[in-house]
């Protein structure tokens, strides 16, 4: 029994090459769709039933699909991984992560202007530039690449205005504070 279905398997085997090359199959993958074409061709050996119709047109439908599916398979993978790159680099690039950690500090997108007495204060202790990166990247969400075209700077310059308007208000919430401990 084994040495026949390895008769019917090197018998049927141009089949899974035929199909590879009808998916337009590159050389680095061709190895990984040989060996789920020789899964498919082998159950579907076990499987055919002569009822079923001509085995070589069964066959080549069950390697067909299934490498099909191997191929939407590896396609989400990319498409998931290359998400995954994306929601990296846009979290390494916002400047918005601890020091130490390199963990996000808190989500920006879809900060409101509600409170506008509040950003007239935040506004007040911030020079132009440092308020523009606020406005920009904290209030509209923009990233540090966005925001040096727009404002037509060096990305280093907008990396320096956030680190200081980091700076400032750390310093202002910090001594407001003590200010409030001292008079309350």
């Amino acid at each position: 029994m084994e040495q026949e279905l390895r008769t019917l398997l090197l018998r049927h085997e141009r089949r899974i090459h035929f199909q590879i090359h009808r998916l337009n199959i590159r050389n680095e993958q061709y190895d990984d769709f040989y060996a789920e074409g020789m899964i498919a061709l082998w159950k579907g050996l076990e499987d055919y039933d002569e009822s079923q119709g001509e085995i070589g047109t069964f066959l080549n439908h069950r390697i067909r699909f299934r490498l099909i599916d191997y191929q939407r398979t590896i396609i989400r993978h990319i498409e998931k991984d290359k998400e995954a790159m994306e929601s990296q680099i846009i979290a390494k690039d916002s400047g918005n992560t601890a020091g130490t950690t390199n963990q996000m500090l808190i989500c920006v997108t879809g900060v409101q202007l509600r409170d506008e007495t509040f950003w007239h204060e935040i506004q007040s202790v911030l020079s132009g530039n440092q308020w523009k990166w606020v406005r920009h990247f904290v209030i509209d969400g923009l990233s540090h690449k966005e925001i040096m075209e727009l404002e037509n700077v060096s990305e280093s310059a907008v990396k320096s205005w956030a680190r200081e308007a980091r700076r400032k208000l750390r310093t202002e919430v910090f001594h407001r504070k003590i200010v409030e401990a001292v008079s309350g």
